[in-house]
């Protein structure tokens, strides 16, 4: 990560001025690192699974139709809060919802230990840390018995979930200035914000979710290969996408990332948030990280961690100060 790069060049130039020991770098290091950990950065999960028709079923409350065939996804929150839902494969294959439950689910008795129930995105989830849930996936509001397909979704939130499959969040704030285009996928003008260049480390499908739908701005993501032109926005397009979409990316090669409100207007402002999951890592962008879940250390704050590591630095100088 960026930021701890620069701690430690910072740090080894301060070693080489005023000789602070190893073991005092070490800790300040320990401490900024927890401090930014502390802050809350945001975590990202994505669930990718089959329905083959085969699965027990029982009948969801969400719809109050069934039976309806489901999977059952188990997770335990590592820090307390909200966390917001996005149903990716309604982009690409089955339209699913979620039903949650706390501690255990019983298929005869679906009302028991419900927390909620969610389709597409927008639905938030409060969870605690350390408590088990239960998601429960099934087609939305099936009867037609036809159920065979991927689900997929996602989740983001102040700590990780534990999935299994990796997403890199991407988050940034529209601040009303920026530049604005016509968008191929509106046609209307927009304003945007360009990440890249990224390079996947792999070839194949990669899945888009939009989160701050949930809590903020409505965008679009518009992905181009090799470079942007705001003035020809379909050349060198390869797919734009509102809510959730899959795309496929070559590895090795550059793409960027154009960010914008969805269908404007120009001069918005607020959070944009999503996700993006796949086969590979997309490389290059110093800014794009796959966050952390922050730490459950109720007792100190980002604030206290980061003005520690400062002391640490500082009384070490003084004390090694020649006279």
């Amino acid at each position: 990560m960026q930021w701890l790069c620069v701690l430690v060049q910072l740090e080894m130039i301060m070693s080489r001025r005023v000789r602070i020991p190893g073991i005092h770098l070490a800790l300040a290091v320990l401490l900024f690192s927890l401090s930014f950990t502390a802050f809350g950065l945001p975590a990202y999960d994505r669930w990718v699974g089959e329905l083959d028709g085969t699965e027990p079923t029982f009948t969801s409350p969400f719809c109050n139709v069934g039976p309806a065939n489901y999977a059952i996804v188990t997770v335990t929150a590592t820090v307390s809060g909200d966390y917001y839902f996005q149903d990716i494969s309604r982009g690409y294959d089955l339209d699913i919802q979620i039903d949650v439950y706390e501690n255990s689910f019983d298929p005869n008795d679906p009302l028991e230990n419900l927390v909620g129930s969610g389709d597409d995105y927008g639905e938030t989830f409060t969870f605690a840390a350390g408590t088990t849930y239960h998601i429960v996936v099934s087609r939305l509001c099936d009867t037609s018995g036809n159920t065979a397909g991927t689900w997929d979704f996602g989740f983001a939130g102040p700590g990780s979930l534990g999935s299994p499959d990796f997403a890199f969040g991407f988050e940034g704030v529209f601040s009303g200035t920026e530049p604005s285009f016509v968008h191929p996928g509106c046609g209307s003008e927009t304003s945007y914000q360009v990440i890249g260049p990224v390079t996947p480390t792999a070839s194949g499908d990669y899945v888009y979710g939009d989160i701050s739908i949930s809590y903020d701005v409505d965008m679009e993501l518009a992905i181009y290969i090799d470079a942007f032109d705001p003035d020809s926005p379909n050349t060198n397009l390869v797919a734009d996408f509102d809510d959730r979409g899959l795309f496929q990316l070559v590895s090795g090669e550059p793409y960027f990332l154009v960010v914008s409100p969805l269908c404007g207007p120009v001069g918005e402002t607020g959070t944009w948030d999503f996700l993006i999951a796949g086969p590979g890592t997309l490389e290059d962008w110093p800014l794009q990280e796959a966050m952390p879940a922050p730490l459950p250390v109720p007792f100190l704050n980002g604030w206290v961690m980061f003005l520690l590591g400062l002391l640490v630095l500082v009384v070490a100088a003084v004390r090694l100060r020649p006279y």
